[in-house]
């Protein structure tokens, strides 16, 4: 053991990882070493013990580095320990030379390489050793002095702070400007109301009508001389409810204008929902008493209703995907533990084909489980789905033909395809669900109906310039239509603005989610297509989808492609890390089953451990990513600090393209097909 391995060294940071990461090089390298998560327990370990080197980060609770160095320097036994500030917080020149001034040794910024950090202890300890030169003591003698230093480094973190708001709040106050500059402007085009493109109403203080402009009559349909010396009541039935009209009255008897959304009636019966502003314009005096006539404004508010629905219906989608992303972990993982001992089971069969055959079905289902889960994780980021050429019309019948079956018997499933090759962009995955979902809905709504029937269409579909007018959201260009009718109950008009909201239901408690129609409006949304739901005139309801066309390309896909043989090992060592032991046995008896020797650390500590113990004789290691205490990643870091060419696959259940801190390595997603897994682990090892 050197002299250095004998020195006892306190290192102080309020984050677990870099004090295990650091901890675990020093020891590595021989040092005795203490930590401490702040500054407060710092001064605790220097009264319990002596110490040879203290590193310690900046920005911590409680007590900071800078006060710490303070603390140190002041006492008359420990100014003599030298004093390394390692940070990534205060890293300006002027942080360095406070730290410096107040008796640090050396000011390093994280992350340092292990061999720059270990370099700069062994030379501290050797200058303190060696007394090659005396241990920097503290320059800043004075209290109030190292107060106003210590402020100023405080502050200047707050500066980059105040500039950010201070630009935030110039761009508000432009923004003010130009909305009083855009109020004043509708106040003058108010003047020319003969032109302006809201419906005005002017009428005595009786409320007897005198004047409507021509967009008055082109919103209601109802004709000057058809309202003019009506009551203005008699066009808005809420207005007949004297508590209404009394609170009107009441405000623009305050000189005051009402504002308030109504239903407004138009001439054929029907109602669209408005803004509407009542105002009283005052004579010449300004007497709130003596104005002599009212001024209502009426602006539709139809076109936007049906922006806040879609806007609302976006945030409970995002709402949606919040919630996948955070259950897709488990799935993920249950659907791998699921698979691997599938696998096996189906190895034990063979020869038994009828056996055979159900468990690969089992398989097949997981793994179409698994793409939905792959599917929902893009959704939840609010990512574009990669999506490839399909033929869709295959696509749809191929659904159609696995779905039929499981209908029950007396509902007669009725299917009208294409005959046309219709190619689009998409996933087949998500195909599938939405088309099991819109049928599944289908068979509950038709429960108890005599004589049910479902039917599911096809067809290529051109929006026109006609459907464009009545569908103005939709785009220009060819479709690829699917509706699914059925001749049940019905959908209810109250319910039909939120037919595709998250967790919204009709069905009974514990027969739906309310997440079916969510999906598929979600799904549909992705392939830039369009979703909608009508009542049938003969009872029932159809639902239509519709995904833009493409042009014929030159590779259509419709489904998965299949994998490649297992290939086998050679008795290399297997070291697998995984917190969850419904994963890592079957995981670890897959391996052996298929030529490797395993061994099994069930978090990161443990497998460090294990792998610094014997990390020649450990080929290759398996990790998940998510683990407690120490991650996969971290426990990577310290592995190849003891050897920096050791072989390790990720593998996880969580979505690794939103990842990072694992750019470059080799990742494999949950649940994975053993041929994929074998294949990946060959080819590490041959490389």
């Amino acid at each position: 053991m050197t002299q250095d391995a004998k020195k006892r060294i306190l290192i102080v940071d309020d984050i677990e990882a870099n004090l295990f990461l650091l901890r675990f090089m020093l020891e590595k390298a021989g040092y005795q070493v203490c930590q401490a998560t702040n500054g407060v327990e710092a001064l605790k370990c220097l009264e319990l013990s002596a110490f040879d080197l203290i590193i310690s980060d900046i920005l911590m609770p409680e007590m900071d580095g800078y006060q710490l160095c303070h603390e140190c320097k002041r006492h008359p036994v420990w100014k003599h320990i030298p004093f390394i500030v390692y940070t990534a917080t205060y890293t300006a020149k002027e942080d360095e030379r406070f730290s410096l001034a107040l008796g640090a040794v050396r000011f390093l910024l994280k992350p340092a390489t292990p061999k720059v950090l270990l370099n700069e202890v062994k030379s501290v300890l050797a200058e303190w050793h060696e007394g090659a030169r005396q241990v920097a003591v503290c320059e800043i003698d004075d209290n109030a002095e190292y107060l106003k230093l210590y402020n100023e480094r405080l502050i200047h973190k707050l500066e980059d702070k105040l500039i950010e708001l201070e630009g935030k709040n110039r761009l508000l106050s432009e923004e003010l400007e130009l909305r009083k500059k855009a109020e004043s402007k509708a106040m003058l085009l108010l003047q020319a109301v003969e032109h302006a493109g809201e419906s005005v109403m002017i009428s005595d203080r009786r409320g007897v009508i005198e004047y409507v402009n021509p967009a008055f009559t082109a919103l209601t349909g109802f004709a000057s001389e058809d309202v003019v010396g009506q009551m203005a009541r008699h066009l808005d039935p809420e207005s007949r409810h004297g508590g209404f009209n009394k609170e009107i009255l009441d405000t623009i008897m305050h000189g005051e204008s009402w504002y308030g959304r109504i239903n407004q009636m138009k001439r054929d019966g029907s109602f669209y929902p408005a803004m509407m502003t009542v105002s009283p314009v005052l004579d010449q005096s300004g007497i709130v008493d003596a104005y002599p006539h009212i001024v209502s404004i009426h602006s539709d508010l139809s076109k936007l209703v049906d922006m806040e629905n879609r806007f609302y219906q976006a945030q409970k989608m995002d709402a949606l995907g919040t919630l996948v992303g955070g259950i897709a972990h488990d799935f993920n993982n249950m659907l791998a533990g699921m698979t691997c001992n599938l696998y096996m089971a189906r190895q034990k069969v063979k020869g038994l084909p009828d056996v055979e055959k159900k468990i690969a079905d089992v398989e097949k289902i997981s793994f179409r489980a698994a793409d939905m889960i792959r599917q929902m994780l893009s959704f939840a980021r609010k990512g574009d789905v990669a999506m490839k050429p399909l033929l869709f019309s295959s696509l749809v019948k191929e659904t159609l033909r696995f779905l039929g079956p499981i209908l029950p018997d007396n509902i007669d499933f009725r299917q009208h395809p294409c005959k046309e090759m219709l190619r689009v962009v998409g996933d087949a995955t998500q195909i599938h669900q939405v088309l099991m979902n819109l049928i599944n809905n289908a068979r509950d709504a038709v429960d108890g109906v005599n004589a049910p029937r479902i039917t599911v269409s096809m067809e290529s579909f051109t929006a026109d310039d006609s459907w464009m007018a009545a569908h103005p959201y939709f785009r220009c260009g060819t479709y690829a239509h699917v509706s699914v009718a059925d001749n049940g109950c019905g959908i209810k008009e109250d319910q039909m603005q939120h037919l595709f909201e998250p967790f919204f239901t009709t069905k009974q408690s514990g027969k739906g989610t309310g997440l079916g129609l969510a999906m598929v409006y979600g799904a549909i949304k992705m392939h830039r297509g369009f979703v909608e739901a009508e009542n049938n005139a003969e009872g029932g309801a159809t639902f239509h989808i519709y995904v833009p066309l493409v042009q014929a390309a030159d590779e259509v896909s419709a489904g998965p492609v299949f994998a490649e043989p297992v290939m086998t090992g050679q008795g290399e060592k297997i070291l697998l890390v995984d917190n969850q032991r419904d994963i890592v046995e079957p995981v670890r008896e897959l391996l052996e089953m298929i030529g490797y020797t395993v061994q099994v650390a069930i978090d990161g500590r443990e497998a460090i451990e294990l792998f610094s113990g014997q990390p020649s004789s450990i080929d290759l290691v398996i990790m998940d990513l998510v683990m407690p205490s120490v991650g996969g990643v971290e426990a990577a870091q310290a592995m190849r600090m003891v050897d920096p060419d050791a072989k390790i696959i990720f593998f996880t259940g969580y979505d690794a393209e939103v990842r990072h801190d694992v750019e470059g390595e080799i990742v494999l997603a949950k649940p994975f097909t053993i041929e994929a897994l074998s294949r990946l682990i060959r080819s590490e090892l041959d490389h």
